[in-house]
Formats: C-alpha cells, sequence, structure tokens
C-alpha cells in the first residue's frame, strides 16, 4: 500500500493532503487536512490509475495516480500545475492508459474466444460446452473494443475521467 503526502502553502495557510493507495484492490481513500474527500474508491479490478478533482477554497486542486502497468506515481496538481515541479498536468493520459487497458483485454477476449471455439470441441467448463465459452468471449472482445466508440465519444472523451 502506498500512502503520500502533500502539504501546500495557499493564501490561507497551510493544508495537507493525504492519499493511501492500495496496489492489487486499487482502492483509494484521498483526505485534506484529515477529512475524508474521497472514501474507498474502487473503480474496476484493473487499476489504470486516474484523476480525484477538489476544491480547496478557490483552487482547483487534484490527485493524479499513474501508471506503467508495473509502478505508480503520484502527483498533487492546485490549479492545473504540479505541486512538485510547477508544469502543467496532462489529465489525457489516464484515458489513454484505460483505452489501452481496454483494447488489451478485448484483444485478449477476442483471440482466446476464437481458440475455444476452433480447439474447444468436446470440452467443457462448468457442464457448459467451450465453444459457447469462445462464444461470450468473442462477444465480449467485440464489444469491449466497439462499445466505448459507439455508447461514448471515444477513447479519449472528457467524460471519462469524470
Amino acid at each position: 500500500m502506498a500512502k503520500k503526502a502533500w502539504t501546500i502553502e495557499l493564501e490561507d495557510g497551510k493544508h495537507l493532503v493525504e492519499l493511501s493507495h492500495k496496489y492489487l484492490s486499487g482502492e483509494k481513500e484521498i483526505r485534506l487536512d484529515g477529512r475524508p474527500l474521497l472514501f474507498r474508491d474502487i473503480n474496476s479490478p484493473v487499476d489504470f490509475g486516474g484523476d480525484y478533482p477538489f476544491f480547496i477554497g478557490e483552487h482547483r486542486c487534484a490527485v493524479h495516480i499513474r501508471t506503467n502497468g508495473l509502478t505508480f506515481r503520484y502527483d498533487l496538481s492546485i490549479d492545473g500545475h504540479s505541486a512538485k515541479t510547477g508544469e502543467s498536468v496532462d489529465t489525457t493520459e489516464v484515458a489513454r492508459h484505460r483505452h489501452f487497458g481496454r483494447v488489451f483485454i478485448s484483444v485478449w477476449a477476442l483471440v482466446g474466444g476464437a481458440l475455444f471455439i476452433l480447439f474447444g470441441n468436446g470440452w467443457q467448463v462448468s457442464g457448459i460446452p467451450l465453444r459457447y465459452v469462445g462464444g461470450i468471449l468473442v462477444g465480449v472482445g467485440i464489444l469491449g473494443l466497439i462499445g466505448p466508440n459507439v455508447f461514448r465519444g471515444g477513447p479519449l472523451d472528457k467524460r471519462e475521467d469524470q
């Protein structure tokens, strides 16, 4: 479990932002000056990171969690600029990672489903013919590939991170 804390100085005084993040479950807790802002958010079984916005007075802040698939990086932004580096923060990165993860899992489902259909003759999973399981996986793979583009505006849709 990762724990990060940032102390920031604003015109109304110092503030403490704390993040607790469990790698395997994706569970996150964000606190501002000891008060919970986000309590136990679990967004999916696969954690692709995210942007978690909140306000301190008139300042728009966000905790940013980024991953390369193996490790996580954490940052706090205030009014769109990193508290660590002062540079502008890219919020489309998470949408791209989610899109990559969705495509990867969908292609895996398509290939696995096709193999089950082609070579699963006579095999069963809990009494269900493996060919049928393959058909379900192919359907899931197709929905995973076209679903976000049909039901939403596409992989970089701004609603993706809301």
